[in-house]
């Protein structure tokens, strides 16, 4: 069954001295019977018991278990040894106080991942005179009783090696007696080692004594019956130094003489009593059993049983969660104090790390949600833009480049019909209309104007109503279709959708405000009436001079302005002067960038009037040269130089097209010649003024007199070196629009630029881009209906295909072009370190808490450790503590970062007027990890470290 070989065990004291606790040890136990371990204390008896337990490690030696040797054992292995093989019973009975008595023997038998058998538990304490007393708590018993429970919990699992260290020690005479007979009765089949210090119940009940001192066996005796050996019928000898006489009346003189000689041939005292009270008490001395004496003689080393070297099967425990949520509770409650100032300072620490982690993943689709929502946003138009790197690069004479400058710039661009179809592959609910406007467009913020004709009849009436028509203006046309707007829940009020170019339908505000605007119209005339009175939109671009009508065939509801018909009559007195301006700004936001400021036309007007629609333009290439001057011939009163020249084949500069006119003032395709010159618009103006006539009036005498112009220009490098020429004047050049950054004086060639002015190096300008930009571009921007949730924000505003998108609302404005989301974001590291700290402040309150249960439960460990309980076990235990706490931390500082989050997003409405702070799933989410994890962590280290110590160190810990 078991052998010990060559066990050494060294202790180190307090002040540094090491203790031979074992040295050398080896024995050989047999199957099953009683074997004492004697000594005086500090002998090394519970050490060696110990070791062969697997509750403390030998420093050498082997222990060999069903051919099995200790030295091929892990810790784990230890542990399912004792799971299996072992049952032990202490002096101090070890149980565990928060278990009912069946619940502490249940408990070996759990471990073994077997049920809990009630039955056999019964049966187990009516064998150890504890019947009907299961449901008690420990507390309850006398220290008898509780070693018993010991007792049946070793045996509940029905162990091979049962060991009991001074069982009998905290126990009166008579219970302690009791406890041996039991063990005397476990010893017929089973091994049972006692450690004890009682040489007499080593010697009446023990089948073998082993005694030891100074961490040496000494001696090594086992119990042996020695039958009477007859002298005469009246007189026995038993053994070889004990004489009985059955009756002294029948003694012969034979008997005598041979008692005489037995007497002489000892070498001793020798005693002979007389008296019927002694005769019992001399027999129970001399273990005198009938006619047999048992005697204790050397233990023959020999192999008491054969094994054939299998590896034994080893049971691994598993505590029940249920016993682990219990003993974890019991650990919550035995310091209430304490369990409360953690759980105060655990949820303070919860609750600011859910609330910084609200800004650790800040989601400006969140806020801008949600002020679009607060803002009663129903539509939203959408822009294009794209960046790229602008470049300008030295060219040197020998062809080699250096770089001047870098920077990222950002240009404005149109969708194709592609990107509108793109973007309406979408799962969030959005549905996009493409709208296109005229030259110069809304890139400028130019829109379209709606002329206001009222007379004096109705200005008064008019006016009331601003609050409600501050907005006057279109943003642009779109060609949608009729399906559009009954997909997407326009309703018809009046009309149809335009069926050709020259018909345009209206939103029902436009439609309201042409009502209140013209005194033909009467506030109370339906769109039907107005319909059929063949109504007209008359346009007019900014800066542009272009204009027009379009007959109105249709009339749309597109949004719900029901929250506004309160302003409308400026004389309704349920809203203060307040209430009535914010309405109105409110009113103004929403309807300039929606549905109801967007004129809805057939697709063939785009063809009709495509010529005067943003177009995609061609990228340029502009070049500069370096130390060229022009003077004037006659002088100019700015006579000022610059020194840009215009590439020979471009014609184009930052999307705005060159338009080059002939002296006479008439457009010309003209091909730059080096002996010419093209004058800037304003130059020339100024020319023509000099020779007394004007831009709008030139004669062909004055064209004749123009001709004969020259320019001079003049290289110069400093006071030193100049160099002059002179250039025909051929025409002037105007850009499309205006520029900035652009506003040269005159262009000439390239060529020019090389021969004349010896040009050693000129610097290019160079934008690059990994977007390209479409060249089907059609519409200026994009609108759709929105429920303003974060996912179609999100859709809304990212970026597709290099290129991003960006809305025309004041909330996004606000948000995104004001220093908000600049602020968080530079605050954002501060808000991780926050959390980062606010978590590990958390972790060190539980590890606290944890490290401190463990230290108060150490003697539960240990007789967990002891029953059979492996590390994983004990880590339950405390996890489950661990996570209990954990879980009601969680819980509360989720209620509360809930509450302080609401808190805080009331504060910064009133600062930036929108909710910062969106504190949901997820964030309860990161908490509920963070403190899982915190609680694993605090857990696992002060286990791993509590673990690494042996079993018997938690024992004694008591």
């Amino acid at each position: 069954m078991l052998e010990v070989t060559n066990i050494k065990k060294v202790y180190q004291t307090k002040g540094g001295q090491p203790v031979e606790a074992l040295n050398g040890v080896s024995i050989k136990f047999p199957e099953k019977g009683l074997v004492f371990l004697l000594g005086k204390s500090g002998s090394g008896k519970s050490t060696l018991l110990n070791v062969i337990g697997g509750l403390d490690h030998a420093d050498e030696g082997e222990i060999v278990v069903k051919g099995k040797s200790s030295a091929e054992f892990t810790q784990a292995d230890f542990d399912s040894y004792r799971n299996t093989y072992v049952g032990f019973i202490f002096q101090e009975f070890n149980i565990l106080e928060e278990f009912t008595i069946e619940e502490n023997i249940a408990l070996a038998l759990e471990l073994q991942s077997k049920p809990s058998d009630k039955q056999a538990v019964n049966e187990l304490l009516e064998l150890v005179d504890l019947k009907g007393l299961g449901n008690r708590k420990p507390n309850t018993l006398s220290g008898g009783q509780r070693q018993r429970v010991a007792i049946a919990r070793a045996l509940i699992k029905n162990p091979e090696l049962i060991m009991a260290d001074e069982p009998t020690g905290a126990l009166d005479t008579k219970t302690g007696e009791q406890i041996l007979d039991i063990l005397h009765k476990l010893s017929r089949d089973k091994l049972v080692l006692v450690v004890s210090h009682d040489r007499e119940a080593a010697e009446k009940y023990g089948d073998r004594i082993i005694e030891i001192a100074d961490g040496k066996v000494v001696s090594d005796k086992t119990k042996e019956l020695t039958r009477a050996k007859s002298i005469s019928d009246n007189v026995d000898l038993l053994g070889e130094d004990v004489i009985t006489i059955k009756n002294g009346k029948n003694i012969t003189e034979k008997d005598v003489q041979d008692i005489v000689r037995l007497i002489k041939e000892s070498d001793g005292e020798s005693i002979i009593t007389l008296g019927e009270k002694d005769v019992p008490e001399v027999k129970r001395v001399c273990r005198i059993i009938e006619d047999r004496r048992e005697t204790f003689k050397k233990t023959k080393q020999e192999n008491l049983g054969k094994y054939d070297g299998k590896e034994p099967t080893l049971i691994k425990s598993r505590l029940p969660l249920k016993q682990a949520f219990k003993m974890g509770l019991s650990g919550l409650k035995a310091k209430p104090i304490r369990f409360i100032f953690t759980v105060f300072l655990s949820v303070i620490a919860f609750c600011m790390f859910g609330v910084l982690s609200t800004l650790m993943l800040y989601d400006s689709n969140y806020s801008l949600a949600k002020s679009l929502e607060e803002s009663n946003y129903q539509s939203v138009t959408i822009d294009k833009q794209y960046n790229y790197t602008l470049r300008n690069v030295l060219i040197h004479e020998d062809g080699t480049e250096s770089l001047e400058s870098e920077s990222v710039k950002y240009r404005g661009t149109l969708f194709s019909q592609a990107d509108l179809d793109e973007l309406n592959k979408n799962n969030v609910g959005l549905s996009y209309a493409g709208v296109f406007t005229f030259k110069p467009g809304n890139n400028n913020g130019n829109m379209f104007e709606l002329p206001v004709t009222v007379k004096d009849v109705s200005l008064k009436d008019f006016d009331k109503q601003s609050n409600y028509f501050s907005v006057r203006e279109l943003q642009g046309f779109s060609d949608c279709g009729a399906e559009y707007m009954q997909n997407n829940g326009f309703t018809l009020l009046a009309g149809k959708y335009p069926e050709d170019s020259s018909g345009v339908a209206i939103s029902e505000y436009l439609f309201d405000y042409y009502k209140y605007s013209r005194s033909i119209d009467s506030p109370s005339m339906t769109a039907e009436d107005f319909i059929n009175g063949n109504r007209v939109l008359s346009f007019t671009v900014k800066d542009t001079g272009l204009s027009g009508t379009l007959k109105i065939t249709g009339i749309y509801k597109v949004s719900d302005l029901s929250k506004y018909e309160a302003i409308k009559d400026f004389e309704n007195n349920s809203l203060s002067n307040t209430e009535r301006a914010n309405l109105s700004t409110e009113l103004r936001n929403i309807i300039i960038n929606s549905f109801d400021t967007v004129a809805f036309v057939n697709p063939s007007f785009y063809e009709d009037h495509k010529s005067n629609i943003n177009q995609t333009s061609t990228q340029i290439k502009t070049v500069v040269g370096r130390g060229l001057y022009m003077g004037t011939t006659p002088p100019l009163s700015t006579g000022a130089g610059h020194y840009d020249f215009f590439p020979q084949t471009t014609y184009e500069y930052n999307k705005s097209k060159f338009f080059i006119y002939n002296l006479s003032g008439e457009p010309m395709e003209y091909v730059p010649n080096d002996t010419e010159v093209i004058l800037h618009k304003n130059v020339y103006e100024q020319l023509v003024k000099s020779k007394g006539g004007s831009l709008d009036n030139i004669t062909e005498e004055l064209v004749e007199e123009l001709s004969k112009t020259v320019y001079y220009v003049v290289r110069s490098e400093g006071l030193q070196y100049s160099k002059t020429t002179q250039l025909k004047v051929v025409g002037y050049y105007e850009l499309e629009k205006n520029v900035s950054n652009f506003d040269t004086p005159f262009l000439v060639t390239t060529n020019f630029l090389y021969s004349f002015a010896n040009v050693n190096e000129y610097e290019e300008s160079r934008e690059i881009s990994e977007y390209v930009e479409p060249l089907d571009g059609k519409y200026n921007f994009v609108i759709t209906n929105t429920k303003n949730t974060v996912e179609q924000v999100k859709h809304m505003i990212s970026s597709k295909n290099g290129a991003d998108f960006n809305m025309r609302n004041e909330a996004y404005d606000t948000l995104f072009n004001g220093a908000i989301i600049k602020t968080i974001k530079q605050l954002q590291t501060i808000f991780l370190v926050g959390g980062f700290v606010m978590g590990i402040f958390a972790a060190l309150m539980l590890l606290n808490f944890i490290s401190s249960s463990i230290s108060a439960k150490r003697k539960e460990i240990g007789i967990l450790r002891a029953v059979g309980a492996g590390k994983s076990d004990v880590f339950k235990i405390f996890f489950t503590e661990s996570l209990l706490l954990a879980v009601i931390c969680f819980m509360l500082a989720s209620v509360v970062a809930w509450g302080a989050s609401m808190i805080l997003n009331a504060e910064l409405v009133k600062i930036f007027s929108t909710q910062l702070l969106e504190y949901g799933f997820v964030n309860v989410l990161l908490i509920f990890v963070i403190s899982m994890f915190i609680s694993f962590a605090a857990t696992l280290f002060p286990v791993i470290r509590e673990a690494k110590k042996s079993p018997v160190e938690g024992i004694r810990s008591l």
